[in-house]
């Protein structure tokens, strides 16, 4: 099922619009919308619109973000796979829950009592909590917490830089918030 977003430019340059089919996108970025948040791409506007048929279509009007190296992509990833792997969660948890919602501390407290008994693997785990601390992606689970928002979709690809810093970009993949459904997209004039 695609769900994924697109971004355009659209004249104005320090902003981009986000197309995407994703609800859970759409209620998360309306819930943020307007909020000045340090570690979310800004977000200006969310709205649906008018179509007919399955898929419902949403735009995002959100602050224009810059890509990451690929060096930091392959390495956010291969230490999100290492810590998914060592943080020995219950399998129908991890289904209901995001495991990106627990406490940074018990995060790292857990990955690194895991690997323990493998020194280069423990040694990789500092390394990777220092990398991702180094970018403040700790900072930033905690700011989603704070905003209500529980999200599963953590790779490289859903993150850029926003000013000189690490920011969430899609706020989509089956996230969880109080927000509300964006109302139709009115004629502008």
């Amino acid at each position: 099922l695609f769900r994924s977003g697109t971004a355009y430019s659209f004249g104005d340059e320090n902003k981009v619009i986000k197309i995407t089919i994703d609800e859970s996108e759409a209620r998360a970025a309306n819930h943020l919308k307007n909020k000045t948040l340090k570690y979310v791409i800004p977000i200006y506007d969310v709205f649906k619109f008018k179509t007919e048929g399955m898929n419902k279509w949403y735009g995002i009007i959100e602050g224009k973000a810059s890509k990451i190296s690929n060096q930091d992509k392959m390495y956010f990833d291969m230490y999100r796979n290492l810590i998914l792997q060592n943080l020995n969660l219950d399998v129908e948890d991890v289904a209901v829950n995001s495991p990106w919602k627990l406490p940074w501390p018990e995060i790292k407290k857990r990955v690194l009592k895991n690997t323990k008994p493998d020194p280069d693997e423990h040694n990789v785990a500092k390394e990777g909590f220092q990398f991702l601390e180094n970018l403040e992606f700790d900072k930033l689970l905690g700011e989603l917490v704070e905003n209500e928002i529980e999200y599963f979709d953590v790779h490289a690809g859903n993150f850029m830089s926003y000013r000189g810093r690490f920011v969430l970009v899609d706020l989509g993949g089956d996230s969880v918030s109080p927000g509300a459904i964006p109302n139709i997209l009115e004629k502008r004039k």
